[in-house]
């Protein structure tokens, strides 16, 4: 995935979600995973997400990511950082923080 978002683009990673999942507690489907990593992209437009570590197990693999960005744009989803960000103008400040995104690969598009 990390290979596909490096030549792709940060919205890429959306071709690795199931039809159909769960983003933080919300029943999402793949094109509302799209539209959620565009407004991310959208309010971070040099987002980076960089694995630090990957561990599989099973039909499960979680990885120990560096995601950073500058808040350059306006973020329009409730879905996006807890609605935090929803309508706040570019504050021109960058972030560094540590981020764990799982997929269970059961049933991804492959």
């Amino acid at each position: 995935m990390f290979k596909v978002v490096e030549q792709k683009g940060f919205i890429a990673q959306s071709e690795f979600f199931a039809d159909q999942v769960i983003n933080h507690g919300i029943p999402v489907n793949r094109d509302m995973v799209r539209d959620i990593l565009q407004d991310v992209l959208t309010t971070f437009p040099d987002v980076k997400m960089t694995p630090l570590n990957i561990v599989a197990e099973g039909d499960w693999v979680v990885a120990h990511c560096m995601i950073s960005g500058t808040h350059k744009g306006i973020g329009l989803s409730p879905f996006v950082h807890e609605g935090l960000l929803e309508g706040v103008p570019p504050t021109g400040k960058s972030f560094k923080t540590r981020h764990i995104p799982d997929r269970r690969t059961l049933g991804r598009p492959q």
